[in-house]
């Protein structure tokens, strides 16, 4: 049901803030996110601060890239033609009384304390994006990602006499941020207007580590689970491993980063082989493929052990897996589990702050394990593996996180905020 359906819905024009649409959960949750509220009526503009684009295919072409002139010139030919949304190539405010007015008000919302002063890459976020708000005025303002966009957007709101709503949303928990981080939370966060945390974990520890109180965040789920994923799920995948004749492969995914911890799934799965004539594949790319490249040589793994690198349709892969498994130290709702879930690949995981245990129910839906235990990892994987759980109950459990249900709480917090500010505002000059 669209905008022009629904008499009693408001269009808005919501502007997305990430740092790129990169191959991260969070860009593919942004992009889903777009293409569900422009489903709706609305008007979607998606800014970001640097030029990587990864998924150009989903990119809604309803949607509207905005980039600052400088990013938008280190955007290929070949990325722009791919690219169906159309790209704005925004001129920044050149005057420098204008700018000199930002940074005086910026610094006055930091306090000059030491540790909130934000980098030279976060300040000409901040103003980059504060101009592109004075210019378009959008309703509301959803900043993604902890790092740098989100401390800029949110200063946005000390720049524009608090205005448009701003709702930064968080995808990971803060709990081993650094102090400098936490101090930024938590001298501007009073300049947002809600936050969305996209799980109970993470919006515990943004309410512990920034001293927000729980009553203005809001938990909303990431929009994964879209009848596009259902219909990708029955593709053939590439890989000569998922045949129906071959032995059991176990699959992974994510940026091969340390905070993933693939090293303990790779000598889980090395004690697991010793036991079952399994395999294992891993989805991704980051600066741990040499180091996993080796670990995999020394465990006389080569033959058993796949890293194709990033693959264009990893719901394939799933839908034919005989187990899923991550073994994070740290995460915020792990979008590969859900989509394991959807695609009723069985699934295991360590028990790592947050996520895990709230998509698998605490271990009704999915084995949980200890971070870093390499023998209760493989032995996890051996009982899924010889015993997985019915595919309906799988099949249930990742409808909780359809991209309906997240598209709809997100406009129904967005209208609200903006309702209740209209009211502070007409309050308030009713007291003048």
């Amino acid at each position: 049901m669209s905008v022009t359906d629904h008499p009693t819905r408001t269009r808005l024009h919501v502007a997305f803030v990430i740092m790129n649409l990169g191959n991260h959960g969070a860009s593919r949750v942004l992009l889903q996110m777009a293409e569900g509220l422009i489903g709706l009526g609305h008007r979607v503009d998606i800014v970001l601060l640097r030029p990587d684009i990864q998924h150009h295919s989903e990119i809604p072409t309803a949607a509207r890239l905005v980039l600052s002139k400088s990013a938008s010139d280190a955007l290929t030919a070949e990325a722009e033609s791919r690219i169906s949304a159309s790209v704005c190539r925004w001129h920044m405010e050149r005057v420098g009384k204008v700018l000199l007015k930002d940074a005086g008000r910026l610094l006055q919302v930091l306090d000059w304390h030491p540790l909130s002063l934000p980098t030279t890459g976060m300040f000409k976020s901040a103003l980059f994006v504060a101009d592109y708000v004075r210019k378009e005025t959008p309703d509301c303002v959803l900043p993604a990602l902890p790092n740098g966009n989100a401390v800029a957007t949110l200063i946005v709101k000390s720049l524009l006499n608090n205005l448009p709503i701003v709702i930064p949303v968080f995808h990971l928990v803060l709990e081993n941020r650094r102090l400098r981080d936490r101090i930024r939370y938590s001298t501007l966060m009073a300049n947002s207007d809600h936050i969305v945390a996209v799980s109970e974990g993470v919006r515990q520890s943004v309410s512990v580590k920034a001293g927000i109180p729980k009553e203005r965040i809001t938990t909303i789920y990431n929009p994964v689970v879209t009848p596009r994923l259902a219909e990708l799920s029955r593709e053939i995948p590439p890989h000569p491993w998922l045949t129906k004749d071959g032995p059991p492969v176990i699959l992974s995914a994510g940026r091969f980063a340390r905070v993933k911890d693939f090293p303990t799934l790779i000598r889980a799965f090395h004690k697991l082989s010793m036991v079952i004539p399994a395999r294992l594949i891993l989805l991704g790319e980051g600066g741990e493929r040499n180091n996993l490249t080796a670990l995999v040589r020394e465990l006389d793994l080569e033959d058993r052990v796949s890293m194709p690198g990033w693959v264009d349709n990893p719901y394939a892969f799933m839908a034919r897996a005989s187990l899923f498994a991550t073994s994070s130290q740290m995460e915020g709702l792990p979008t590969v589990l859900i989509e394991a879930l959807a695609c009723g690949c069985p699934c295991v995981s360590t028990d790592c702050p947050s996520g895990p245990a709230e998509i698998l129910e605490g271990g009704r839906t999915g084995r949980l394990v200890p971070i870093g235990d390499v023998e209760a990892l493989a032995e996890a994987m051996r009982l899924t593996i010889e015993n997985p759980p019915p595919k309906t109950l799988l099949l249930k459990r990742a409808g909780c996180f359809s991209a309906e249900n997240a598209v709809a709480m997100y406009e129904r917090l967005i209208t609200e905020k903006i309702h209740a500010t209209s009211k502070e505002i007409s309050t308030c000059r009713m007291i003048l």
